[in-house]
């Protein structure tokens, strides 16, 4: 039983729902989850609707759940609202952020900088002990690193080049906003997840995975470009776990690579889709993408031009997935000292890969 309180922002969110989950689990308690909704009964519903669509049944008894606002001062809280979240919290996880790629960088940096630094704020003034800022290996893949030596669990003084996606940036921007209270006192760890992949246990998806969606056009279409793409992912509910084992924990360094060896390679997806009967025809990147947009503007599918958003949105999305140029690896020492189970390879069984793509062929 955790002997102090948590409080949990974006938590009707994929990664922030099956958090909640496990703290649940744990018996922490008091545990506070912040939704951003304007009245306690909006938060709620939304938390509901959050349940339905990732298939996760949270205890009503202990937690209590509080409407705000992560893009206005204060997190549009007042004052009175602010004592009585805080009341109680020892730790803050900040799970909230805009991950919509298709969001505008303006939008992207005000909430998710922004909102991070208006947090920092409110925890520092408050006393909170601990804050855990849920950060993300994004912000490495535009960054002048080496690809000869892992990425070190430290902060990233380097500044980003034009190949750091605007979610990148934006959450470059959130890291160094931690560093900043850190250095005036504040208990920060900023916590770098990978790309979250469907739950093991129900396999609910990503909905705002861009592997996802680019797994589903792939289907749809019968044709997968044809390269060496690899990519650090978790399962949610395994990376949800972690983190909740680094939320209990005495301490946690300032910086933590929640992400497990070897990468996720596309091959195995397209290894995968051939097992079920799907087999996918291999085609240059170019070459699959104009088959790709040929294909939506004939049948205006949904799948087809998500896809296509995601893929023409920003000049760094194509070629990253054509040539994963940065093809950087993670040190995960730290990680490992607080779950030892980590340093095991990660191993995602066939069955798992086939029942993700049946839920995406659905």
């Amino acid at each position: 039983m955790a002997e102090s309180g948590v409080l949990v922002t974006g938590a009707n969110g994929f990664f922030g729902l099956h958090l909640l989950q496990e703290l649940q689990q744990l018996g922490v308690a008091p545990l506070k989850a912040l939704v951003r909704a304007e009245t306690v009964d909006g938060a709620w519903d939304r938390l509901k609707l959050a349940e339905q669509q990732y298939q996760l049944a949270l205890e009503r008894e202990g937690l209590e759940v509080v409407p705000c606002d992560l893009s206005l001062p204060d997190c549009g809280l007042d004052e009175q609202s602010r004592e009585h979240v805080l009341e109680g919290i020892d730790t803050l996880v900040h799970a909230g952020a805009c991950v919509n790629f298709t969001a505008s960088p303006e939008q992207l940096l005000g909430t998710n900088a922004g909102g991070t630094t208006r947090l920092l704020g409110l925890a520092s003034s408050a006393g909170i002990q601990r804050f855990l800022q849920v950060s993300s290996l994004a912000v490495c893949n535009g960054l002048n690193l080496s690809d000869q030596q892992p990425v070190q669990e430290a902060p990233l003084n380097d500044q980003p080049k034009p190949g750091l996606s605007s979610y990148g940036q934006s959450k470059l921007a959130a890291e160094q906003s931690c560093y900043r209270f850190a250095a005036d006192g504040l208990g920060v760890s900023v916590l770098r997840l990978p790309y979250l992949l469907a739950s093991e246990s129900s396999f609910a998806l990503n909905p705002h995975g861009y592997l996802d969606v680019v797994l589903r056009a792939a289907l749809r279409i019968s044709a997968s470009f044809d390269d060496a793409f690899s990519l650090h992912a978790l399962p949610v509910d395994l990376c949800a776990r972690w983190v909740a084992r680094m939320v209990l924990a005495p301490e946690v360094p300032l910086v933590v690579h929640v992400v497990s060896d070897p990468p996720v390679q596309w091959r195995d997806w397209i290894d995968a889709a051939s097992a079920l009967g799907e087999p996918l025809r291999l085609e240059p990147m170019e070459q699959w993408y104009g088959r790709l947009r040929k294909a939506a503007a004939a049948s205006r599918s949904p799948d087809l031009l998500a896809a296509i958003a995601f893929l023409s949105l920003e000049a760094t999305h194509r070629r990253w997935m054509h040539g994963n140029a940065h093809r950087l690896s993670f040190a995960n020492h730290n990680l490992c000292s607080l779950v030892p189970e980590a340093a095991r390879p990660l191993e995602l069984s066939m069955d798992y890969r086939q029942a993700v793509l049946r839920q995406l062929a659905t």
